[in-house]
């Protein structure tokens, strides 16, 4: 918690008929003195406030790469900064520094603590951190969502591994949907298809009943092959199980990386985060999906280039 540190200064009276070339030198000199050591201790005291202020510039840049992935997900004070400095607003609403409120926005996200909670760590009231969220998550979506970027061909193919996006990144996330949707209707509703060139391959789960609509684009549908109906697999059909498999393994470590980095994704969610409100273009869980996507974008990727 800040603390408050007062230095009361020694005052002097000087009578009315007392002049000040009339006190000595050496009282004169020993004032200075004094005068010297109350500034020193005074910017002392203030360094010390600021290193003991929660999640201060200061205090983070010196902390060590686990505290920070700890609270943010991001790998190191480099990236932390890159990302604050890129994205920060130029006004202040609050008695939080800049940087703090964007912590604030980072802590929420990556361990999902309760206002209550951040209230206390950042000794503010509740109302303020329901401000800092709402306003901090629109400047991030905005700001970030160039990070997710659907690459095309030419990039694709100088960047990427032999399999997947390039280096696993995240490039498409569609809006946020109930969970009674079913993923046929989802995906013809997502905007995805409408991102397929000829010639392109979709790999999905079993149940993704999409084949004509990924037809419609001239792109083709793979998914795992099952022995419903017959004994056995045909050696075709295993193989081309078994590279599926291989790169499904992949995207499922960048989608539990997501959900890992940032547990707000795993959680149980307020309504309020899940409501379109009249004011806003879209609901808060969108801007949250997007902006922990981005975050993840700019961290090292968990599938090998090679």
């Amino acid at each position: 918690m800040p603390c408050h540190v007062y230095v009361e200064p020694e005052i002097y009276d000087v009578e009315e008929n007392e002049q000040a070339d009339d006190f000595p030198t050496d009282h004169i000199d020993g004032l200075r003195k004094e005068l010297a050591v109350a500034y020193s201790t005074i910017s002392s005291l203030k360094h010390t406030i600021q290193r003991l202020s929660p999640f201060t510039e200061d205090s983070m840049q010196s902390s060590t790469d686990g505290f920070i992935q700890h609270y943010t997900g991001l790998p190191n004070f480099k990236v932390l900064k890159a990302v604050f400095d890129y994205v920060t607003p130029q006004d202040m609403r609050t008695k939080l520094s800049r940087f703090q409120e964007f912590m604030v926005v980072l802590i929420k996200l990556r361990l999902n603590l309760s206002n209550e909670d951040l209230c206390y760590r950042f000794d503010v009231c509740r109302s303020t951190i329901s401000r800092i969220l709402s306003r901090w998550l629109t400047i991030l979506d905005a700001e970030l969502q160039p990070l997710i970027l659907w690459p095309d061909r030419d990039i694709l193919r100088k960047t990427m591994p032999e399999c997947i996006a390039p280096q696993g990144i995240i490039s498409f996330i569609s809006d946020a949907w109930g969970g009674r949707v079913s993923d046929k209707f989802l995906t013809e509703h997502s905007g995805i298809l409408n991102k397929l060139l000829p010639g392109d391959v979709v790999l999905a789960d079993r149940g993704f009943d999409i084949s004509d609509s990924v037809g419609m684009q001239q792109a083709k549908l793979y998914i795992p092959a099952f022995t419903k109906g017959k004994d056995q697999l045909a050696a075709i059909e295993v193989e081309e199980t078994r590279l599926i498999a291989n790169v499904r393994i992949h995207v499922e470590r960048v989608i539990g990386c997501v959900r890992q980095k940032f547990t707000i994704l795993k959680g149980t969610l307020p309504k309020d985060y899940i409501t379109r409100h009249a004011a806003e273009d879209c609901p808060l869980i969108d801007r949250i999906t997007r902006v922990c996507c981005a975050l993840c974008n700019v961290c090292d990727s968990v599938v090998p280039f090679d």
